[in-house]
């Protein structure tokens, strides 16, 4: 990848795939969380790039535009002189200061690292705040499209939008002329996501209600009966309302953890900061990517998470 390369990395040829699981023109998924999760137990491709000490920092930026918003339209430097509209920013091995401003809040991850998890600490819908259920952890997961939680919290979480509706299959909808304002809180940093984020569109043609873009991971995924996945799964919808970063290990010490920081104004940052935001930012050698159709591609199917 890029000017990277890794000499024996395990590959998994899949010979039947679900309908949607990737989109032309991509013909390949690479998992990008932790080894326990490969079905093959082989150490993915991010990680020997960290062992091989080919990256200056082990750590993996990620900012995601809005497809077919031209506020979010940003100019940025293209890959080999391509020309379209980027859906997204991938830095691997350091972070893209020109996406955000202010510094990065790093929090180290929950458990033996498996899934990125992290600990939701409040979910708010409409100025009241969310029961998050028995479990708060959640895999911050730029798989998924949107964002997955436990039966009990996601109806509450509609609860509050007068007019709301189960639509089956794990999904909601709401009626479009309704703003849903929503906030999650990681590490007593609160961030807003974009109500636009949680409008996937209309139910169908002229119709007065839209899809929510909070489900039910319960009844929303394909994932096999006893399947080990986390109560909370925030994709997508969260994500690009902020930028990520993924920081691994080093052999000889670390912590994963991950990290938010503001948008920039290129990324389509509001300019209004987050409450007590504080750490440090990463930087030095990388290579950054812009797949021109990044938010576009990734799927809201959570069967992905087995494939990390």
């Amino acid at each position: 990848m890029g000017n990277f390369s890794v000499s024996s990395q395990t590959f998994v040829l899949g010979t039947v795939l679900s309908d949607n699981v990737v989109l032309a023109p991509v013909t390949g998924i690479m998992g990008l969380a932790f080894q326990s999760l490969s079905v093959t137990q082989s150490t993915p491709f991010w990680q020997e790039l960290v062992n091989s000490g080919a990256l200056t920092s082990p750590e993996m930026g990620v900012w995601l535009a809005r497809e077919g918003n031209e506020a979010n339209d940003v100019s940025l430097p293209l890959i080999d002189g391509e020309s379209d509209t980027p859906g997204g920013v991938f830095t691997l091995g350091g972070t893209n200061s020109t996406l955000f401003s202010g510094d990065i809040e790093f929090l180290n991850l929950q458990g033996t690292p498996s899934y990125w998890l992290l600990q939701i600490e409040t979910l708010t819908a409409q100025s009241q705040t969310i029961s998050l259920g028995s479990s708060q952890l959640a895999a911050i997961d730029t798989g998924t499209t949107l964002i997955g939680g436990p039966t009990d919290a996601v109806q509450n979480f509609y609860a509050t939008i007068e007019g709301s509706a189960s639509a089956g299959g794990g999904m909601f909808t709401f009626p479009c002329s309704t703003t849903i304002n929503a906030t999650l809180s990681f590490g007593g940093t609160t961030w807003s996501i974009n109500p636009s984020d949680l409008n996937l569109g209309t139910v169908s043609r002229n119709s007065p209600d839209c899809v929510g873009g909070i489900f039910d991971v319960s009844l929303g995924t394909n994932i096999p009966p006893g399947a080990q996945i986390p109560s909370w799964i925030v994709g997508d919808v969260f994500l690009k309302n902020v930028y990520t970063v993924f920081r691994g290990t080093t052999s000889n010490s670390g912590t994963p953890a991950i990290g938010f920081a503001q948008l920039s104004s290129t990324a389509g940052g509001s300019g209004t900061a987050p409450g007590n935001v504080g750490s440090t930012q990463s930087s030095g050698g990388s290579r950054t990517w812009v797949p021109s159709l990044l938010s576009g591609l990734i799927l809201a199917v959570v069967s992905l998470l087995a494939l990390s």
